[in-house]
């Protein structure tokens, strides 16, 4: 059994809650910590969802070996899926739900959750892709009863995007109203 010392609480998040947290590298650091501090208190295991290549083996070993605990144990309890593709990333969120209650999930770590979609696909499209994403990863989250935390530094690109999508919509209902 691993050390019950966690290095992050989660007593402000209820399993199946989300958490989003905007900004660059240090989001990163802190979905390692999350992912460390749910294997240490809990027995499922850990999701980590990449959509900006971020995963990093090394910091977890390093923090495990602090702590004493088998850092090959933790490792082996955590599912990796790397996205290269706003439709990557959908894909593998769709398929989430099921394969979340089936391993027994703790937690879902999405790094880069928002990154794709504003940079490889149109802007209704990825918003729309998003969109579905977000409601997939929720799902799995209540499904399996587990912490969703999800990191993006894309906050200005969903602004815009947010803006686009509201000029579209107005343009578009002026056109329909003449």
């Amino acid at each position: 059994m691993a050390s019950k010392q966690s290095t992050m609480s989660f007593s402000v998040l209820r399993k199946g809650d989300a958490l989003l947290l905007l900004g660059g590298n240090e989001c990163v650091q802190l979905l390692h910590s999350a992912v460390l501090s749910a294997l240490t208190a809990e027995e499922g295991n850990a999701f980590w969802i990449d959509g900006c290549n971020a995963f990093n083996p090394y910091t977890l070993v390093e923090a495990a070996e602090r702590y004493g605990m088998d850092a090959d144990g933790l490792l082996q309890r955590i599912f990796i899926a790397r996205a290269f593709t706003a439709h990557q990333l959908n894909a593998i969120a769709a398929l989430l739900p099921e394969k979340a209650v089936r391993e027994h999930a703790s937690i879902i770590a999405v790094a880069g959750v928002a990154e794709l979609f504003v940079s490889d696909v149109r802007w209704q499209e990825g918003l729309d892709m998003l969109s579905s994403t977000i409601a997939n990863l929720l799902t799995a989250a209540r499904h399996a009863h587990c912490w969703l935390l999800l990191s993006t530094e894309a906050e200005k690109a969903l602004v815009d995007m947010e803006r686009y999508a509201a000029i579209h919509t107005i343009a578009r209902g002026a056109a329909f109203s003449e």
